[in-house]
């Protein structure tokens, strides 16, 4: 079971992404590339006027989990199984506090 925290979070998420949500989710079977840039917002005894990497909680793999899982619920995505490259920022900023998602069918790869 979440806890309130997490609930919190993923109902935020949801009403965030559900507006903006396509007629329809990239075809199953179609490998997908998602880019998730985490923008939390700085401490105010370390403030960061320019964007740097962060390295303290939340671990970005459970977060990242919960917000896949809507986008799928959501009608992005027709299942997380196709999700082939997936790649996460965790930032700080004195202007944080959102995130940043792209979402696409994967290209192939060209051999040379």
């Amino acid at each position: 079971m979440k806890g309130s925290k997490a609930k919190n979070f993923e109902g935020q998420w949801r009403a965030e992404i559900r507006p903006k949500r396509p007629k329809f989710p990239i075809e199953k079977g179609t490998p997908v590339r998602v880019v998730f840039g985490l923008f939390y917002k700085s401490c105010k005894s370390r403030p960061c006027k320019d964007i740097q990497w962060k390295t303290t909680k939340p671990d970005a793999d459970n977060v990242v989990k919960t917000m896949l899982d809507c986008l799928v619920e959501e009608g992005y995505i027709a299942t997380d199984q196709q999700v082939s490259d997936l790649r996460v920022m965790k930032l700080e900023w004195d202007h944080g506090g959102f995130v940043e998602v792209m979402i696409q069918p994967c290209t192939p790869f060209l051999r040379g």
